[in-house]
């Protein structure tokens, strides 16, 4: 049986500077003592250092202002985010994934993304003429997790066929050419994921110009 490995979650995106000293003492409040991240006790004073120059940084904004106190409290939380960086990089090689250690750190855990299973049906498949002799160009509504689109095209009537794919595409528009001017022609597209397929799109008809 395979054991799942958990990855770290650093939690530096969108933290204000009062809650990125909060986060850095915790962290070091949490590790302290932590036998299992022993070897690395070292990383914990110069961030406690850090915090203590990043909370006198913003005390220095908070009452007096200014453009180099602004400054020099954003080259504050740049050492402090840097060091926390390197310490969640640490936590997650010393835990080898494993959830209740990263936990221990103080740090979460990240999210792993389902994989998805079902790609939703694309919508509003549009076609016009391009202005090019014998071309047409085609949009629809993205698909979310889609990889990429099949175009497929019918020339006549598509309700007797054949279809065939005359495309495919990363994008939700393809351009389809050397057409017959005076011959209608249908299209449709599917989404395509890493694991499934979407059904085909609505019938979108047009005649070549």
């Amino acid at each position: 049986m395979t054991t799942k490995r958990f990855y770290v979650k650093l939690g530096l995106a969108d933290i204000t500077s009062n809650g990125l000293v909060l986060k850095g003492r915790n962290h070091v409040d949490m590790l302290t003592g932590n036998a299992t991240y022993a070897s690395i006790a070292a990383l914990l004073p110069p961030i406690t250092d850090a915090c203590d120059a990043l909370d006198a940084a913003n005390q220095e904004v908070l009452f007096n202002g200014g453009k180099i106190a602004y400054e020099n409290r954003r080259k504050k939380e740049a050492t402090l985010r840097e060091l926390l960086t390197t310490l969640g990089e640490q936590v997650q090689v010393i835990s080898a994934g494993d959830k209740a250690k990263i936990l221990s750190a103080g740090f979460e855990v990240r999210k792993t993304p389902e994989p998805i299973t079902k790609l939703d049906q694309p919508q509003d498949l549009r076609a016009r003429l391009s202005g090019f002799a014998g071309t047409v160009a085609l949009d629809w509504e993205v698909v979310p997790g889609c990889k990429y689109y099949q175009v497929w095209m019918c020339e006549g009537d598509p309700t007797k066929g054949p279809w065939q794919m005359v495309g495919v595409s990363g994008k939700s528009r393809h351009t389809v050419d050397n057409l017959t001017p005076g011959t209608f022609y249908s299209f449709r597209v599917n989404a395509v994921g890493a694991r499934t397929e979407s059904i085909l799109s609505d019938t979108a008809t047009l005649m070549a110009a």
